[in-house]
């Protein structure tokens, strides 16, 4: 059997003063005695000095680091004709990182509205640039609107609000293309 103390340990030492060594814990059967004072004691022949370090301990920390962004540098539209008077439309998309590097591998989505309708996708060549293109557009329509939706990459975040356009035909964001 093994007994079990909690609380304040007092010891003994040699000149039969008591003193309160503060708490005892028992690890694989060993009786540990928790002093923040910094006293020498002895324990069954053997000579211990108990200290603890001043002030709490340190407190834990967690760094975050966020992946960098990304952006479309530039949104180009162009029309081809297609039989029947219908048209179609085909959007350009350049991505960059943050210091305006082109971005391979980056999946692009957007959608189409304003006379036409539907999504689509690409992925941006070492170029930084891709294409999604709208095919048989009503002959009806005079325009139609692209929006691109996303720019998604393994190691890149999207910033919508950095998409840019050098040229001035469009925000970056949405552009309008007109029909031949």
């Amino acid at each position: 059997d093994r007994l079990l103390a909690t609380g304040d340990v007092y010891l003994t030492n040699m000149c039969d003063t008591t003193r309160n060594y503060g708490a005892a814990v028992i690890v694989n059967g060993d009786i540990l005695i928790q002093s923040s004072d910094g006293v020498n004691y002895t324990v069954d022949g053997t000579a211990y000095v108990a200290s603890d370090p001043s002030g709490p301990p340190p407190t834990p920390s967690t760094t975050v680091t966020p992946n960098p962004i990304d952006h479309v540098g530039d949104l180009d539209g162009s029309t081809t004709t297609a039989s029947g008077g219908k048209w179609n439309a085909t959007i350009t998309i350049t991505v960059e990182d943050a210091s305006h590097n082109p971005l391979v591998n980056a999946t692009v989505s957007g959608s189409w509205s304003a006379g036409a309708s539907g999504s689509g996708s690409c992925v941006t060549n070492g170029s930084g640039q891709c294409t999604i293109t709208k095919n048989n557009i009503s002959k009806n329509s005079s325009s139609v609107l692209f929006t691109v939706t996303d720019v998604a990459h393994a190691m890149y975040a999207y910033a919508s609000a950095d998409n840019h356009d050098p040229d001035g035909d469009s925000n970056g964001t949405l552009i309008t293309v007109n029909k031949p």
